[in-house]
């Protein structure tokens, strides 16, 4: 059986002629599925005689859509992507609420969002009040940092004009005695904070209790104004009052700075204008996921209850802002007759329920990337299914390439797939990669299949050629910006030696990383660094050598490298830590709130990314590590290792 040209392998072949009321296909990383979506396409159109009109396709990006219609070689399929889709369901049902009105883009949305709360903190006391308190003291989610504890109570002091020095030096004592804040106006005031439970128990054992007992020994005995801030206030939300009570003993009475003006003060410093900037996105996140999760507000309120009382009281804060910010939101796209995507999908699906005549007629859908639907795109075909009794569905995705959770999406979809459609369902798996060879092959389905949740399969190739994978460790023991830069300075000089210039400039490279900007790490003389013409996600790199050579590279993200084959690969800042790979940083709970439930097996989708990652490169894949804190991950794989 052959499509387009190229023969198709058994589980293809299977793939393709199996005709159930649902089949669900589970294709690896480089297996021909846009190949087996084709051949779908014409053995539904060729051999079981549907018309072409009642064949619907469906796929999350333009770019495979424009694939798909150009090698499509049956006329008057639809082929769609999901806002396309609603789109069109809501011009052929003449949807009156809809008819005129325009397609907000994402960064209109988060200027309304930032646009708005700056009104409302000029305008309204009690929500600038609240806004100023998320972001000094509650953004991001505190999870027992010592340091950002220390910080806040920094600035609690502040913002009620409180002058003081940090890490002062005990004038009284002769051993080394630090105070964490030292009031000097209008009374000196020692304060330290101490890490210390309600059981008077510290995470640094019983010397740094000792130790704590002693300071406030040695201020009794010189009389001085001394507060000791126990940690344990933070949790029951009581740090505040505790901080007030204690300086009104020394007969002072903290008056907070007006928040319009304590708002300015954000936007002026470093450290919090990236708190502040990080709290605009995440409310564009939540009104995201709200919206394309279809939630209530009652639901959304449940969901925000919190498991203790700080966490508690942090929801109830965060929801007083964001009700205000998405009641204006919805009215502002109903006063300026716009519409987001979310509301294309829910408004869409609603038609399809409500219209007698619209999405009539299909009698196949076929499905894309099936992994990385969201709940209003599933709750939308389900009722295409509903609105058509006996269209059939095949659904195509890879449970492995499951990297969206942070955009709604669900694993639990693949894994429960017969019981959400609640349709009759065949599995079937195309397990034949024509992208990579060995020792790739290996490498990448032992390092997936580690977490036992993910569905099992027999990945094979039958490259005869090699793909292997290479870890180049720096040596430098300290991360520097740069860096990077030169380790890839000498993977291409080593790749030229090899082969040449010229068959080198014929070649596709992509540099990839975890985040956007780690292209940082690219800064060096030996690099310029350009948007790319046509898609944001992307960076253009020109490579010039000490001898004027001149290579044309790409940067993007891991996610961002989803979907796209290249001839080299090489991934930066495969190190350990905050910020390297796997991510340790969670997503804050509110956001968590939202999404799928965390997977028990420790960095699920962290590992999914990786196994994206390490799979794009036909003919090699290069790692840039730091020798001294490699990535777990670098540590896991099999492969053959470089020391630069």
């Amino acid at each position: 059986m052959t499509c387009a040209g190229h023969s198709l392998d058994k589980q293809q072949i299977e793939a393709v002629v199996a005709c159930e009321d649902a089949q669900l296909v589970l294709a690896s990383a480089g297996s021909g599925k846009t190949l087996s979506l084709l051949a779908k396409i014409e053995y539904i159109h060729n051999q079981l005689r549907i018309p072409s009109r009642h064949i619907l396709v469906i796929s999350f990006t333009q770019k495979t859509v424009a694939e798909l219609k150009e090698r499509c070689n049956i006329d008057g399929v639809e082929i769609r992507t999901f806002h396309s889709l609603g789109n069109y369901f809501l011009r052929s049902a003449r949807q009156p609420s809809m008819a005129q009105k325009q397609l907000i883009a994402d960064t209109q949305i988060g200027i309304f969002i930032r646009n708005y709360c700056e009104f409302l903190i000029l305008h309204d006391a009690d929500f600038a009040r609240v806004f100023v308190d998320f972001v000094l003291f509650y953004y991001p989610f505190l999870v027992d940092q010592v340091a950002i504890e220390e910080e806040r109570v920094a600035d609690w002091l502040r913002i009620h004009g409180l002058e003081f020095t940090k890490n002062d030096q005990c004038p009284f004592s002769e051993q080394k005695c630090h105070i964490n804040f030292v009031i000097k106006t209008p009374k000196i005031i020692y304060i330290d904070y101490l890490v210390i439970d309600q059981k008077g128990h510290s995470p640094y054992g019983r010397e740094y209790i000792r130790d704590a007992k002693w300071r406030t020994e040695l201020h009794a005995r010189n009389s001085t104004n001394y507060i000791a801030v126990p940690s344990w206030h933070w949790r029951d939300c009581s740090m505040f009052d505790f901080l007030e009570s204690e300086l009104n003993k020394y007969h002072i009475t903290p008056q907070r700075l007006p928040d319009a003006e304590l708002y300015q003060k954000l936007l002026k410093d470093g450290s919090h204008i990236r708190n502040l900037e990080g709290f605009y996105c995440m409310l564009q996140t939540f009104l995201s996921l709200h919206k394309n999760g279809t939630y209530s507000m009652s639901e959304i309120v449940e969901r925000l209850h919190g498991e203790d009382k700080y966490s508690a009281t942090r929801n109830a804060i965060f929801r007083r802002i964001y009700a205000r910010i998405y009641n204006a939101y919805e009215q502002y796209l109903f006063r300026t007759r716009q519409y987001d995507f979310a509301d294309m999908i829910n408004v869409a699906k609603c038609q399809v329920e409500e219209v007698d005549n619209c999405a009539r007629g299909y009698e196949y859908i076929l499905l894309d990337e099936v992994q990385d639907l969201s709940r209003n795109r599933l709750l939308l075909i389900r009722s295409i299914l509903r609105k058509n009794p006996g269209c059939k569905l095949f659904a195509v995705g890879d449970d492995w390439q499951s990297i969206y959770r942070f955009a709604g999406s669900d694993l639990a979809l693949i894994k429960d797939f017969e019981q959400i459609f609640g349709l009759a369902t065949r599995r079937s798996f195309i397990e034949s990669t024509h992208r990579f060879g060995q020792p790739t092959t290996r490498i990448s389905c032992d390092f997936i299949q580690r977490n036992p949740a993910q569905s099992h399969k027999m990945v094979r190739s039958p490259k005869q050629t090699t793909t292997p994978i290479y870890v180049i460790f720096n040596k430098q023991t300290k991360q520097k910006e740069g860096q990077d830069a030169e380790s890839l300075r000498i993977i291409l000089q080593s790749i030229i030696a090899q082969i040449g210039i010229e068959a080198v400039k014929q070649k596709s490279i992509q540099i990839i990383s975890r985040y956007n900007h780690d292209i940082r790490r690219l800064k060096s003389k030996l690099f310029k660094i350009a948007p790319h013409r046509d898609n944001a996600d992307i960076f253009n790199l020109i490579w010039r050598s000490d001898i004027g050579q001149e290579l044309k590279l790409e940067f993007c993200s891991m996610h961002k490298s989803k979907g796209i084959t290249r001839d080299i690969v090489i991934v930066l800042n495969m190190n350990s830590g905050l910020n390297g790979m796997p991510a340790v940083r969670e997503s804050d709970p509110i956001i968590n709130s939202l999404l799928a439930d965390n997977e028990p097996y420790p960095f699920a989708e962290e590992r999914r990314l990786f196994y994206v990652a390490i799979t794009r490169a036909r003919e090699a894949t290069y790692l840039i590590a730091n020798s001294k804190n490699p990535s777990p991950f670098v540590r896991e794989i099999s492969s053959e290792q470089q020391v630069v």
